[in-house]
């Protein structure tokens, strides 16, 4: 959602991603750590691929399901 909100890319930095999760973990008042949390959506749900020195979403669809699933647990 937060990569959504700021328009960025759907192929991220590395800080950039780290930044998003900081915004939506104080959003929703929980502690994450961001290097375990881009490990797990990287290595474990596969959700993002990593090229280089950048991030890239799967598909657009699941950066687009995923922002309306932190939208819905906001309300």
């Amino acid at each position: 959602f937060v990569v959504h909100k700021q328009q960025l890319p759907t192929a991220i930095s590395n800080s950039e991603a780290q930044e998003a999760i900081n915004i939506a973990a104080e959003t929703i008042g929980v502690t994450v750590d961001c290097d375990e949390f881009i490990h797990d959506v990287k290595k474990v749900t596969c959700l993002l691929i990593q090229e280089g020195n950048k991030l890239h979403f799967v598909h657009r669809a699941i950066q687009d399901f995923f922002s309306a699933q932190f939208i819905r647990l906001l309300q």
